[in-house]
This record gives structure tokens, C-alpha cells and sequence, in this order.
């Protein structure tokens, strides 16, 4: 959703990485249309598509599709923004009974956050005890009690993780252990105007740039990591699903380490191993961010084969996840959260589309064989972040361009949504009109969609966390309230 792209603190430190979380997906949007020289088509010009069926085509799982079924309106829950919120079991039931009460039908609870550590009882990574000086009882498994307060508000629960983030604010794995710090990610810095004079770093080298630290999502080891922690979840804990979070590149910038270029020259079949610049020429930067590269100038001659290959390492990641955890448990709902500007999400190494939809047919940035990536097919369900204001126009950054887009993208040959979608909002990052322009976002998106997902917690609960200063639950509840009855 960007100026450029880098992460930025908030600040209001209680919610940090909500508006983190934000302030990426904006600033990647603003650096891709802004600053990229190659040219993109937009979403289809459509102004307002016609409602959806409220359904894609029926999950051959019956457990897993009656699951989707019932629960179409769910709540994120952020764990380090909602960290003193639900640091009891008598503050989750509270809490949820509201979400209830609002017509939420499920919860996503995140249980592990960009620095890596987790809210559950972890044998392997470390827990998250203490936040700005707050903290929970050493004895709460924070997941275990949000299950049985799920369970008691009759709400469905699904875990969320991310998945490549290991460091944040110095704390994490990619800042205190030898091996995760060479395995992170190496972003390119820009040291003139012309984009043209770079160099390669980790991100935890470059703290004012990013704050946060991903890993490259291409070590073995870091796979074999991130499922340990997955597989944690699915075994020791009753959730209905398991919804993947930053499971991608951190951004265009990454990653171009020697390992990486190595990996490259490989897959692609090359003669000798490329430098940076044979992938792209000139960057665009951000001088207020350590010069880190935020967008695309030029393009070298490989660049459009390495979209495809980052795509592609992402894709098999996904699927092996899916494979991996389906194992251990079948009825699992296996799902991922992207953002919905699909002409410029190819700069994380993302390809959520249908493997049938051809993007070289819409596309400069895509080669023929781009579609392959495609993961569409892999996911019980998928969440776009519908994160604007504006709700008609044509284009990726109007709600209902977004949504017109994302059915062309996500339609198999045979005319099927290749996977059960549902978009979100954003309640207090952006800026809304008024409640009304907030609650048409929400109404818009249900009559659509499979589904909605509404961020955050805080931003609902928290009045001083969203623009109008209130608790949101009434607002949200007249908008559900209005769908289902309309």
C-alpha cells in the first residue's frame, strides 16, 4: 500500500505495527505507480461490479466448506497492538462478546508478529511476555485461552503467522542468532541520484530504513524453521484455520544477495552468474530512509525473469505449506492475506492469481510463463486488503476496482473462482470520509465477496485508535446489519 517502500513507526506505539502494516502496503502502491518507468494495465474499467453470489465454487473438503460457509464476517486481531487489551482471559471474554455482539462470525488471532516471537506455548521460538512496559502472567498461553473465549462467544478462530518476518526493533532472531542473521534478507541501497551506485546490505543493517527484518524466503533452513512453528499451531491447538501473513519478499529491493543471484543463474539456465545490474539498471530511492531502493528506473535484461523466479520460490512455499500441514490436519482452512493491487504486488513475489490467468496478456512486468506462479488454487481461502477510501472508479485503488480486478484474476478457464475470497478494510489507518463513506466500504465489499475481514481490533475497540473517537462496534454492527437483512 507506498512513497517508498519502507516500513514506518507510528507514532502511537500501542499500535505500531497495525500502522506498520499499513503505511508498507501504502507506500509500495505509491512507489510502484509512481516511479516504475515500465508501464501497467489497470484493473478492469469497471465502476461498480455487479454483486457477487457471496460464494466461489464449493471446497471439495465438506468440513472445510461448511466452515467457510458459516463464517464470512471475521475480526483480526493483532497481537502486539492488542497486547494489554486481552492480557487476561476475563478481558478476551469481554472483548469478544462485543465482536460477537457486532456480528462477527470469527476471529484471526495472530500469534506470531515481525519479530518472531510468539503468543502461544512455543518449545522453540521465543514468547512475546512484554510489550511497552505491558505485560501477560509467564503461566497464559495466550492462544489456548483465546480459543476457549472464542469457543464460549461461539466464534470461529483461526491463527494468524507471519511468516518471514524475524526481527523487529532489535529484537528477534535476525538480530540475536549467528545463523538467522545470514540468512536474512539483503536489500539494495542507492547511493546516487541517478540510481546507478548501489550496494547490497542486510536489513538489519539499515535500522532507520526498515525496522523490521525479514528473512530470505529461499534458505532451506528457513523453511524448515517457519514450519516447525506452523506445525506447532496445527497440533497443539483446537484453531479452525491458519491464515499466512508476510509470506513474500520484503519488497522489490530484496532479495540480492550473492546466494540469491547464485539460486537465479540456476533456475534461469544462465552461462555465469548476473550482478544486480543485469537485473535493474537504476533505482528510484528514499533519501529520508537510507537511500533504500524503492522502486524500479530501468530494468536490466533479467528482470522480468526474476519477478517470475521470486514468484515462483514463493509459490512453492505456499504449496509445500499447504501439503505439509494438510497432513496433520485435513479439515484445516489454509489461507493467506495479500494486498489487492495486483499491478504492482509482483514487487514482493507474489503471484496469488489463478495459475490459468495469463498476466503477460495485461502486464509489461510479466513474462508468458509469469502464470505458473499462480497460487490461487492452493488456498481454501484468501483475503485481499481493500486499503482505500474511495469505493467507485476503475483501477487498483478504488474498492470496487479492486474487487472487479480481483474477479478477473482469481476466474479459472472454466469461469470458477479458483479460490473463496473475502476483501478487508482498514479501520483506522486510512481516512474516511465519515462513517458513512467507512460503513459503504464494509456494505460494499459483503455484497461482493465471500466475505470480510476487518482491521483491526484495535481500531474497534480502541476510540482513541481510528479517526472518529469512538468504539466502532455500532457502526460496523448497523453495516452487517443492513447486508444481511438487504
Amino acid at each position: 500500500m507506498k512513497q517508498s517502500m519502507v516500513f514506518r513507526k507510528s507514532p502511537r506505539s500501542m499500535i505500531k505495527t497495525s500502522a506498520l502494516r499499513f503505511s508498507f502496503w501504502l507506500l509500495l502502491m505509491a512507489a510502484f505507480c509512481a516511479s516504475c518507468q515500465h508501464s501497467s494495465v489497470d484493473a478492469p474499467d469497471v465502476v461498480a461490479p455487479e454483486p457477487g453470489s457471496g460464494v466461489a465454487n464449493e471446497n471439495p473438503n465438506p468440513v472445510v466448506g461448511g466452515v467457510l460457509k458459516k463464517n464470512n464476517i471475521v475480526v483480526w486481531i493483532e497481537g502486539n497492538a492488542n497486547f494489554e487489551r486481552l492480557n487476561s482471559p476475563e478481558k478476551m471474554d469481554a472483548v469478544l462478546a462485543k465482536v460477537k455482539a457486532m456480528g462477527a462470525t470469527g476471529i484471526i488471532a495472530e500469534v506470531k508478529g515481525l519479530t518472531g516471537m510468539v503468543q502461544y506455548n512455543s518449545s522453540i521460538a521465543a514468547h512475546l511476555k512484554e510489550v511497552n512496559g505491558k505485560t501477560q502472567p509467564e503461566s497464559m498461553d495466550y492462544l489456548a485461552e483465546m480459543i476457549k473465549s472464542a469457543r464460549k462467544n461461539n466464534l470461529y478462530i483461526y491463527a494468524a503467522m507471519s511468516v518471514m518476518g524475524e526481527g523487529a526493533d532489535g529484537r528477534g532472531l535476525a538480530y540475536q542468532n549467528a545463523e538467522f542473521m545470514n540468512m536474512q534478507a539483503q536489500v539494495v541501497q542507492v547511493n546516487n541520484s541517478d540510481g546507478t551506485d548501489v550496494a547490497v546490505k542486510k536489513m538489519s543493517e539499515m535500522p532507520d530504513a526498515t525496522d523490521v527484518v525479514f528473512m530470505n524466503p529461499i534458505y532451506p533452513k528457513v523453511y524448515d524453521y517457519e514450519l516447525s512453528l506452523l506445525k506447532e499451531v496445527v497440533q497443539n491447538y483446537d484453531v479452525d484455520g491458519l491464515i499466512l501473513d508476510y509470506c513474500r519478499y520484503y519488497d522489490i529491493s530484496a532479495d540480492f544477495s550473492s546466494y540469491s543471484l547464485q539460486q537465479f543463474k540456476a533456475w534461469a539456465g544462465l552461462a555465469v552468474t548476473p550482478n544486480p545490474s543485469d537485473i535493474v539498471k537504476a533505482w528510484n530511492r528514499d533519501t529520508s530512509a537510507g537511500n533504500i531502493a524503492t522502486g524500479v528506473k530501468e530494468e536490466g535484461p533479467y528482470a522480468k525473469k526474476w519477478y517470475e523466479w521470486r514468484a515462483s520460490n514463493i509459490k512453492n512455499i505456499v504449496q509445500k505449506l499447504r501439503t505439509d500441514l494438510k497432513a496433520l490436519k485435513p479439515n484445516l482452512v489454509f489461507g493467506t492475506y495479500s494486498g489487492a493491487w495486483y499491478d504492482s504486488y509482483y514487487g514482493v513475489g507474489v503471484n496469488w492469481a489463478s495459475s490459468n490467468y495469463d498476466a503477460s496478456l495485461n502486464f509489461d512486468w510479466a513474462t508468458p510463463t509469469y502464470k505458473n506462479t499462480g497460487y490461487a488454487e492452493l488456498l481454501d481461502q484468501f483475503y485481499t486488503g481493500n486499503y482505500t477510501s474511495t469505493i467507485n472508479g476503475p483501477g487498483w485503488w478504488t474498492v470496487n476496482g479492486q474487487l472487479s480486478g480481483t474477479d478477473a484474476i482469481l476466474k479459472s478457464s472454466s469461469g470458477l473462482l479458483a479460490s473463496r475470497y473475502y476483501g478487508s478494510v482498514d479501520l483506522g489507518n486510512i481516512k474516511w470520509t465519515d462513517k458513512a463513506n467507512m460503513t459503504t466500504a464494509i456494505s460494499t465489499i459483503l455484497n461482493h465477496t465471500g466475505g470480510i475481514m476487518l482491521f483491526d481490533l484495535v481500531h474497534i475497540d480502541g476510540q482513541q485508535y481510528n479517526q472518529f473517537g469512538v468504539q466502532l462496534y455500532g457502526d460496523i454492527k448497523s453495516a452487517i446489519d443492513a447486508y444481511k437483512n438487504h
